[in-house]
């Protein structure tokens, strides 16, 4: 009797532990993974959501639907999708840098963002590096992918998205991680949810360089739908370029020997 009261309380106990580690929830992500970041100049805390690693976005293919991007996660922690700040951002080992830059017109690609020296890029790698340091030791994860950051850490050891993405040039300039050089943020503004037009930003990645010369490369764009989800829409790949060439070529040829016959 004793023994099987004891077995039934050591069940329990292990039951309770368990059920404990699994309701705990730790943001993590690896070197090297693009993370998207919303935020609005009165909320207390920002969003912050790995969506995987960058070699996911050169590849090409079709479009896909980004996981832990939702009207009810944004709602949630915002009150709605109107006035709603958001960019992608995300870097790897070799300093290349990975940043989003919103279109005025949805359907015109903006111009390739400049890339900088080693030394610059290594500076919002820098940045980039203590919003997520804030976000494993400082913030409230909402599982192992979003995390909310209080946006009132401070410039020290910890640093949230709001601070983070701000200019340095002043607040007349915000949403910048390059200071002066380009504009990150996207902003989904008044009547968002009832316009019926997503918001539109292109990713870039930029190799160190000389910001005279050097360009990012084109990766493709994000949209950030009014139902609250984000699709991105890679660039094809050249291999598919080189099909849809090939079967324009054949449509063209079988059309010139139907004129014939």
């Amino acid at each position: 009797m004793k023994l099987n009261k004891i077995v039934f309380m050591s069940a329990a106990m292990a039951g309770s532990l368990w059920g404990l580690t699994a309701s705990a929830q730790i943001f993590t992500y690896n070197p090297g993974d693009l993370f998207v970041a919303f935020r609005t100049t009165t909320g207390p805390n920002d969003l912050v959501v790995d969506i995987g690693s960058s070699s996911t976005y050169q590849g090409g293919g079709g479009p896909f639907t980004i996981s832990g991007v939702n009207a009810s996660t944004l709602t949630s922690t915002f009150g709605g999708l109107d006035g709603i700040y958001w960019s992608v951002f995300g870097y790897a080992s070799d300093n290349a840098l990975f940043t989003s830059s919103p279109r005025g017109d949805i359907n015109t690609q903006t111009d390739p963002t400049p890339s900088a020296p080693v030394s610059g890029q290594e500076a919002v790698i820098s940045k980039m590096g203590a919003i997520l340091g804030a976000a494993v030791n400082n913030g409230t994860a909402l599982s192992s992918s979003q995390v909310l950051i209080n946006s009132s850490l401070n410039l020290g050891s910890r640093l949230s998205y709001s601070i983070g993405v701000a200019s340095l040039a002043g607040a007349n300039q915000p949403g910048n991680f390059r200071n002066t050089w380009i504009s990150v943020e996207n902003f989904t503004g008044t009547g968002f949810a009832a316009s019926g037009a997503p918001d539109v930003s292109d990713l870039y990645q930029n190799e160190p360089g000389n910001p005279l010369t050097t360009s990012g490369t084109y990766l493709g764009n994000f949209s950030l739908g009014n139902d609250g989800s984000l699709t991105f829409n890679p660039v094809p790949e050249p291999n598919t370029f080189a099909l849809m060439g090939a079967g324009m070529f054949a449509l063209t040829f079988m059309r010139r020997i139907g004129r014939r016959n």
